[in-house]
């Protein structure tokens, strides 16, 4: 298994990264990220770590965020984005990805915990 620094460091591994898990979450296959797809896992993400599951204004700043060029989904290079910042903080915490389908919920894990942080 590829360390986090070794994706990051390569295009295609961090495309093929950033893909499984837009895969994974992408549940009615559209080729987007919709709005009730992302509130689905940061509601899964928040159970797994234990925190309060994110209000409806958390989920529409995280999309608002993430849905730079504003059409209310999220693209797959959108959420490539998103990866890359994800993996960045990772490698800071030398936590190494080990399960391909749960790259998605370590991900938006991590970004509820960097937002999280912020906020205190």
């Amino acid at each position: 298994m590829a360390s986090i620094k070794e994706i990051l460091s390569d295009q295609e591994k961090l495309h093929k990264v950033a893909f499984a898990a837009f895969k994974a979450v992408d549940t009615d296959k559209s080729g987007f990220l919709e709005r009730a797809e992302l509130e689905i896992v940061m509601n899964n993400v928040a159970s797994d770590i234990g925190v309060e599951k994110p209000s409806s204004s958390d989920i529409n700043e995280v999309l608002n965020e993430l849905d730079t060029n504003k059409d209310g989904k999220i693209s797959l290079d959108e959420f490539k984005v998103l990866i890359r910042q994800v993996l960045e903080v990772m490698a800071l915490s030398l936590i190494h990805i080990s399960e391909p389908t749960r790259q998605a919920e370590i991900s938006y894990a991590v970004f509820c915990l960097k937002k999280k942080i912020a906020l205190d």
